[in-house]
């Protein structure tokens, strides 16, 4: 699916004022920033697709962040599924990492949504992350136990392999 803006509803889960304010915000960080956060909503993901491999072709397919940094997110939300899923470049990984993303779902996303408030958490996320962002303070995780090993990097480089 080609994106042309930073939001694309295609459930109909956000108003036409709310996503002209995401709009806005979004194409304003985009342009002080270079960072690229996209939303995308669906009504339900293929019968053949994960949410995590529909969300990796799309961020693939449409480039979103810049190529010579991966600054990119994408945030994709199947409504009929009950999922959702940020997809990170690479380049946004030391400061927004899956562990981040995460927390921001069960923390926020998800007791939105169980509420039938999708722009509040929508927006709410966007907003964390947009903030994390700007601070450019590298995630750490503060409920990681202290043995020593950094599980997160352990995994990330079995997987890279």
């Amino acid at each position: 699916q080609v994106l042309k803006t930073f939001v694309t509803d295609n459930a109909n889960i956000i108003s036409d004022v709310e996503q002209t304010v995401l709009e806005k915000k979004l194409y304003d960080f985009a342009a002080s920033t270079t960072n690229q956060i996209v939303i995308l909503t669906i009504a339900e993901l293929p019968s053949d697709e994960t949410i995590e491999t529909l969300a990796y072709k799309i961020f693939q397919e449409n480039g979103i962040g810049q190529k010579d940094k991966n600054n990119g997110l994408l945030f994709l939300i199947a409504l009929k599924d009950r999922k959702n899923r940020f997809e990170t470049g690479y380049g946004l990984e030391p400061v927004i990492p899956d562990v981040y993303t995460g927390r921001l779902q069960r923390d926020i996303i998800a007791p939105a949504f169980r509420n039938g408030d999708y722009e509040a958490g929508i927006n709410l996320s966007i907003e964390q992350i947009i903030s994390r962002i700007n601070s450019g303070e590298q995630y750490v995780d503060t409920d990681q136990k202290k043995t020593g090993i950094n599980f997160n990097k352990a995994i990330t480089s079995v997987v890279a392999i």
